[in-house]
């Protein structure tokens, strides 16, 4: 590990700590929402590198992958956001719940990606460019909706 990340590291959980030292000197329920919440976006940046790197790996480097990957995060986080705002008007399950969904189905698909990934090149192996690109960009599309729609919901909670 670089020592420079090692330094932010050390110094997020510093701040965590005095996070919680302060709630805890105020009687205040610690903010754990707000760290988790905090917390979930390297996730989604980890997850934005190892797919482009997988979809490296099976589909070659090229400037239409990196697009490809560029734009089905863009776009599925724009989308997820307006999905998660719309979502957020919905009473039927508690928001913290519909966040913990969404976390949690980025998780699932996080855990599954790469094996679903290697099936579907053999699937597309052989296929055309265009029918390629839109396999790729079907599954970058489904875990980056879900990561858009954490903000509004949280926020909205």
């Amino acid at each position: 590990m670089d020592a420079n990340a090692g330094f932010w590291i050390i110094g997020l959980i510093v701040v965590f700590l005095l996070i919680i030292a302060r709630a805890q000197r105020r009687h205040e329920p610690v903010p754990w929402i707000h760290i988790l919440f905090f917390c979930s976006g390297f996730p989604a940046l980890i997850y934005q590198i190892v797919w482009q790197r997988a979809l490296f790996a099976i589909y070659g480097l090229n400037i239409q992958s990196v697009t490809i990957v560029v734009t089905a995060f863009m776009l599925g986080l724009g989308v997820g956001s307006l999905a998660g705002g719309a979502l957020s008007k919905c009473t039927r399950l508690p928001l913290v719940v519909w966040f913990a969904l969404a976390e949690l189905g980025t998780a699932a698909f996080g855990v599954g990606s790469l094996k679903i990934f290697r099936w579907i090149a053999e699937f597309t192996a052989g296929s055309s460019p265009l029918m390629t690109g839109l396999a790729a960009f079907s599954l970058i599309i489904v875990p980056t909706l879900l990561m858009g729609a954490t903000l509004p919901l949280l926020v909205e909670h």
